[in-house]
């Protein structure tokens, strides 16, 4: 999907469109699911935080700024639902495992979305087609 039908997808979204969220949802949820088990490393929690994100992103889509990168906006959502997990995890957990996914940087990993790959608008695309095409 290129950027500017998910600009025009979000501000309908934004609107009241559900056909827009629903767009939306289809194109970013196996996303936003692989980004989330990645650092949370548990397939059904990355779940539940996948449908939090969404959740989160239907009752704040008033404070999507114009201009405002939706998919970034989305990825920030998905980034403080693992932060406030791992947070909590914390609690519960030994010091060994804390350390563990303090020093495997779960936390500490820049969220990278493919235009930030790369300069170069066609290798932009081809990366961008890769990762898409990953299961």
């Amino acid at each position: 999907m290129e950027r500017a039908d998910i600009k025009t997808l979000a501000e309908s979204f934004g609107k009241g469109d559900k056909a827009a969220f629903e767009k939306l949802y289809q194109e970013f949820h196996e996303k936003i699911y692989f980004f989330i088990v990645r650092i949370v490393d548990s397939p059904d929690t990355a779940e539940d935080l996948t449908s939090e994100t969404f959740t989160t992103a239907i009752e704040h889509i008033s404070q999507l700024r114009s201009g405002e990168s939706f998919v970034g906006w989305l990825y920030s959502i998905a980034y403080s639902k693992c932060a406030k997990h791992l947070k909590e995890l914390s609690r519960n957990i030994s010091n060994d495992e804390l350390e563990y996914l303090l020093e495997a940087g779960r936390l500490n990993e820049p969220i990278l979305l493919p235009d930030d790959y790369t300069e170069n608008e066609e290798t932009k695309e081809q990366l961008k087609s890769i990762i898409d095409s990953l299961s």
